[in-house]
């Protein structure tokens, strides 16, 4: 996953620079450390989504118990 090459001064991280890893969005990242490539712009709008819509969804218990307090 991490290459080094001293001869040449580069550092990468499955075959990206960390230059260039540093200009990602988090989506990318996370496709990345995932799936081992970057995402295409439909698939990194397709993975926020799926981000978005995880972190609004609240389980059934959740909501019960905040209900439940006066």
């Amino acid at each position: 996953m991490l290459n080094r090459d001293g001869e040449k001064g580069q550092l990468l991280f499955r075959g990206h620079s960390f230059d260039q890893l540093g200009d990602c969005e988090f989506e990318s990242m996370l496709h990345l450390l995932v799936w081992g490539s970057l995402p295409d712009a439909e698939r990194q709008e397709a993975l926020r989504a799926q981000i978005a819509d995880l972190a609004c969804s609240v389980s059934e218990s959740t909501y019960k118990t905040i209900r439940s307090f006066p």
